[in-house]
């Protein structure tokens, strides 16, 4: 003999295990079995993301259908955002509201509630949302799994925790953001209900009843209607197929697997745990169509689930000419199109500020550059107006010129000029010389020398002052250099003082050759010691020494007059230019 239980109230998921209770069977749904209905719900909406909200009891039975909610959801790749739980029985007065600690810790990256509790719980937690402003988004949506609570239907209780009574509803505006998936409710069953008190009455029960009112009937007086006649049919089979009554493993196997019609007018299956599928409908904020009532909405169905025979999932079903009434015109999204934090819409680093403040500083950078070489040559031509020696514009004239053929060699150096423009820095007093402008003069004339020493030229041969001039820059550049025959004989003869005057600068060895030796590289060389004397003493050829040009010319050529220049007046600095006069002092170096 094999014993055989069929419960019609049992919700515990342990008798599911068949290798402990093989002939094990209920007709009341365990908690379990409405996770296929939720998941139905939230694949229907595209809701793949969810947050898991559940009552810690004793029993653990939340726990054990939140545990299994996230395994179902993981099966059909769909994601917990957070699974979070608080204490029941929930007594805020006891153990204070958790609810507002929960939302400030998931709000934010969670759209949507799949909450398994108490009705108090739910409640407590949609006003703290709505008092949030959460739920006046349309952005967030409630899902409340009720499995343990068998009441009759009132569409009102959503909007109020059990103990408030009349008018007190502080979650209707929070029941806009609310579906309730719960047990379909009894229809058209008064008959039924009926025949029970009628049976109750009668022997050997003789249930009283009282007097004016009709008691009513629970919902697990159908479960139990449903177990009876389960089993029945299945004893009859196995009677049928030549079968013991007392064969219960045989008889609870003829159940397993089958779909029956129960008495509250939906199909069930019992699956091959021996456990019932259950039938749950959705219900949602609904206008109320009830006449007498006073409240404009109401908690109604609006979709039920429909048994799948191909599949581990029901079929969400919506009623026919009914529409859930979502805030924003469409079911809320699992998660927003940038994310839950934005991060999915982040803009490409934007460089602008520093691009602006580039170019910005470039164009202040450009400008004061500008301003600068503005300014520069500003002053620049400041000075050269001061400057005593530049020329007029109306000082110019032009003359006739003649034309014809002619050949001729040019001889182009940097500090070289072929103007005959007489420089009269020297003469000029109100001209500083500084010593790094002296040595600046000195370096260009020697650079002049050498450039013409060792050019075809070989030698300048009329070297003196007057043949150095300096250009705008500042720069001394030698000029008067070569066609000494031509330059010579360009020479006025009445023009007596200025012809000897030139005789300064040449070399004794020259003026003593009686025009046989008209030039050298020594001679220029000589000119160059009494320029430099010049630049120093800024006092002529021969400085303080009140000489006579024939008399000097004269003197020189017969051996008769020894003229020395005054070395003191030259800085020790220069000393090595001085004493490097090739080293001829001894025949006519002007030291």
């Amino acid at each position: 003999m094999t014993a055989l239980c069929i419960f019609q109230v049992c919700s515990e998921d342990e008798v599911s295990d068949k290798t402990r209770y093989p002939t094990f069977a209920r007709t009341f749904p365990p908690a379990g079995q409405i996770t296929k209905s939720v998941i139905s719900l939230l694949k229907y909406y595209n809701w793949t993301k969810f947050s898991i909200i559940y009552g810690d009891t004793e029993s653990k039975t939340y726990e054990s259908v939140a545990m299994r909610l996230q395994e179902l959801a993981q099966e059909h790749n769909m994601s917990t955002n957070h699974m979070m739980s608080y204490p029941e029985p929930h007594l805020t007065l006891i153990t204070g509201n958790p609810f507002p600690n929960i939302i400030q810790k998931t709000y934010v990256d969670t759209r949507v509630y799949v909450f398994l509790g108490y009705l108090n719980a739910v409640v407590d937690m949609m006003i703290n949302m709505n008092d949030r402003g959460l739920l006046d988004t349309g952005q967030y949506v409630v899902i409340y799994a009720e499995f343990l609570e068998h009441v009759r239907n009132e569409p009102t209780k959503y909007f109020r925790r059990t103990y408030e009574k009349g008018n007190d509803l502080p979650n209707v505006r929070g029941a806009r953001s609310l579906l309730v998936v719960k047990q379909s409710p009894n229809v058209d069953i008064e008959e039924f209900h009926n025949n029970v008190r009628h049976y109750n009455k009668m022997p050997p029960l003789n249930f009283t009843e009282p007097l004016d009112w009709q008691k009513i009937i629970s919902v697990y007086a159908s479960y139990l209607y449903d177990a009876v006649l389960l089993y029945a049919h299945a004893l009859a089979q196995v009677v049928a197929e030549g079968g013991s009554y007392l064969d219960g493993k045989t008889i609870v196997s003829k159940i397993f697997g089958i779909t029956y019609q129960s008495i509250q007018g939906y199909l069930v299956k019992i699956d091959e745990n021996g456990d019932a599928e259950g039938n749950y409908s959705v219900l949602a904020l609904q206008p109320n169509t009830y006449q007498g009532d006073p409240l404009e909405y109401l908690m109604l169905p609006v979709a039920h689930f429909r048994l799948n025979q191909n599949g581990s999932l029901p079929i969400y079903h919506m009623h026919e000419g009914v529409t859930i009434r979502w805030l924003n015109g469409n079911p809320p999204l699992d998660e927003p199109l940038c994310g839950y934090r934005g991060q999915k819409c982040i803009k490409p680093e934007s460089h602008m500020k520093e691009i602006v403040a580039g170019i910005f500083g470039g164009i202040v950078l450009i400008a004061t550059i500008t301003g600068l070489l503005i300014y520069r040559n500003w002053r620049y031509e400041q000075e050269i107006a001061g400057l005593l020696w530049k020329i007029d514009a109306s000082a110019i004239h032009c003359n006739d010129s003649a034309t014809g053929r002619m050949d001729k060699k040019a001889l182009t150096g940097d500090n070289d000029n072929d103007n005959s423009t007489n420089c009269d820095v020297l003469e000029n007093d109100d001209i500083k010389l500084d010593h790094m402008f002296v040595a600046s003069l000195i370096k260009d004339l020697l650079q002049g020398m050498l450039y013409i020493h060792n050019s075809d030229l070989v030698f300048h041969g009329n070297l003196k002052s007057s043949n150095c001039v300096v250009n705008s820059r500042w720069a001394l550049q030698v000029t008067d250099h070569g066609l000494l025959d031509t330059r010579n004989s360009s020479y006025r003869k009445e023009d007596h003082h200025a012809y000897y005057r030139n005789l300064l600068w040449k070399a004794p060895e020259i003026l003593r050759s009686n025009g046989k030796l008209k030039a050298s590289q020594l001679g220029d060389v000589y000119a160059f010691a009494i320029i430099l004397h010049e630049i120093f003493g800024r006092m002529g050829p021969y400085g303080s020494m009140d000489i006579d040009p024939e008399v000097y010319a004269f003197s020189v050529d017969f051996s008769t007059l020894r003229q020395r220049c005054e070395i003191s007046i030259v800085m020790v600095s220069f000393g090595s230019v001085r004493d490097a006069q090739w080293r001829w002092a001894v025949k006519y170096d002007p030291w």
